[in-house]
């Protein structure tokens, strides 16, 4: 359908309804938002109307036209009017589910919500705001995104700060079970929580909320699926993206099940950020080289404990190593006490775990637990140069030869 249009000084302009709401012409005074074929059509009969100054509508043998929503405006030349939106009826609509959504994140994005056993889950903006965390009596703050976020009430509140990307390759594995120490220092082991722990990313949506998914997990020894219903009852935006859900998926299996094969970590920075925050990474055997002197490693499995200590291991990260033993011990049930290995003076039932290790990696019979093979095991790993740079081994702690 196509209409002419008044444009200026007597000119018209034949315009099609629908692409009047495109028009980019600055001298039409009309825009057409009402999708309506129809509507947008009397709309456009009614602007010729009124801008030529007719006396008799359209279509109509009535000499009187209804109000003009066409008003005279003072800006530009004599006799342009513009219309005057305010004066058409408003059709009411169900939102958009883009608008909805919004919505519901800038709603939940003020909210302090509790989720059980003295957990509060919440977005930055609550993290700042001192009267909403007197008003639910928050004593504990994990604040998950460190490197954006300071502790904005330090030392009044007692802060854990994090260094996670909202990402599915951001392995979160790695810090939880410090989480866990931390909450259970401030909540306590009784049924009465003693203090209130807030968890805070950017908006409460995923960081914050799968590390409170974990630990209820744990705590109350349900599946992910049935602690995310009920986390995501208290918050409505709870979404944690797809690589933390895997991974604690797959946290859930090992802790159910046990080890099932050989586990081997490393201990290392959990951010460039933070380069003095140790925690535990997944290592694999490299060839035939797992183990590197210039740092400290655990090895799990079904019948032992291992802490294996370079010759050039800083205490700092000898330090971490223990303090993530005795946590699988508390929160896998891993066998107890941690077996202590230095460099060099190795059991023979650690080269045995270790050769298991390998042969369940490559698929193939390991190698025989010979003096060759075992000088091979340990040398220093480009892979792992980052981590032990002199600038980074410095930072953390002096540096010991732990040969003797």
């Amino acid at each position: 359908m196509q209409l002419y249009v008044r444009v200026r000084r007597g000119e018209e302009k034949l315009v099609d309804v629908w692409d009047t709401k495109r028009c980019g012409n600055k001298a039409c005074k009309v825009n057409v938002v009402n999708r309506d074929v129809n509507g947008a059509a009397n709309i456009l009969m009614l602007t010729k109307f009124w801008s030529t100054g007719e006396d008799t509508a359209p279509g109509t043998s009535c000499s009187s036209a209804p109000s003009s929503p066409l008003k005279s405006t003072a800006i530009g030349r004599p006799g342009l009017r513009v219309l005057d939106l305010g004066t058409l009826p408003r059709v009411e609509s169900p939102p958009t589910e883009l608008r909805a959504r919004k919505d519901k994140l800038a709603y939940f994005e003020r909210q302090c919500s509790p989720v059980g056993h003295g957990l509060f889950v919440g977005a930055e903006c609550v993290a700042r705001n001192r009267e909403s965390l007197r008003e639910a009596g928050i004593t504990h703050v994990i604040n998950c995104v460190g490197f954006l976020y300071p502790a904005y009430f330090s030392p009044e509140l007692e802060y854990r700060t994090l260094y996670l990307q909202d990402t599915p390759a951001e392995d979160i594995t790695c810090i939880l079970y410090d989480v866990f120490d931390f909450i259970q220092a401030a909540v306590g082991h009784g049924a009465d929580p003693a203090g209130r722990v807030l968890l805070h990313c950017s908006q409460g949506v995923s960081r914050s909320v799968s590390l409170t998914i974990a630990y209820l997990m744990w705590r109350e020894g349900r599946p992910y699926e049935e602690v995310f219903a009920s986390v995501k009852a208290a918050r409505g935006i709870a979404n944690p993206n797809i690589g933390f859900v895997c991974q604690l998926l797959q946290w859930q299996k090992r802790r159910t099940t046990g080890p099932g094969a050989e586990r081997l970590y490393r201990l290392a920075p959990q951010s460039p950020a933070a380069p003095q925050y140790l925690v535990p990474r997944s290592a694999k055997i490299l060839g035939s080289a797992g183990l590197d002197p210039r740092g400290s490693f655990v090895l799990h499995t079904s019948t032992a404990l291992f802490l294996w200590l370079g010759k050039a291991c800083p205490e700092g990260f000898a330090a971490a190593a223990t303090t993530f033993a005795a946590q699988l011990e508390r929160y896998e049930a891993a066998p107890a006490p941690a077996l202590l290995q230095r460099d060099g003076k190795e059991s023979e039932e650690f080269w045995t775990a270790l050769k298991a290790m390998l042969s369940s990696s490559t698929g193939e019979d390991g190698p025989e637990a010979s003096g060759s093979w075992r000088a091979a095991a340990v040398c220093e790993i480009p892979a792992y140069d980052k981590d032990y740079e002199v600038g980074g081994c410095g930072a953390f702690c002096s540096v010991t030869d732990r040969s003797e």
